[in-house]
């Protein structure tokens, strides 16, 4: 069987401790069988995205995140569409 990764992208900046804290929030019961989710944080951002300002930073990290953790076996949406037509 393939195993799908799933990359789960924290969008607060933090340590090793902290992202393996979040992973390990994930009950296994929830991650069905041929999928392994792989969890990052962010490089850099807001810490509490408690303003506009702060919800800024956090999109700002995100789309860093997608630049920084490209997905190339991911198909386009585009793709995805055309293929529902």
């Amino acid at each position: 069987m393939v195993e799908h990764r799933i990359k789960v992208i924290v969008p607060i900046p933090m340590d090793a401790a902290g992202v393996a804290n979040r992973a390990s929030q994930l009950p296994a019961g929830l991650v069905a069988p041929g999928f392994r989710p792989e969890f990052a944080a962010v490089p850099w951002g807001a810490a509490l995205g408690d303003s506009y300002h702060d919800m800024l930073l956090i999109g700002l990290g995100l789309t860093h995140s997608k630049q920084a953790f490209p997905s190339p076996e991911v198909a386009k949406d585009a793709d995805i569409r055309r293929s529902w037509a």
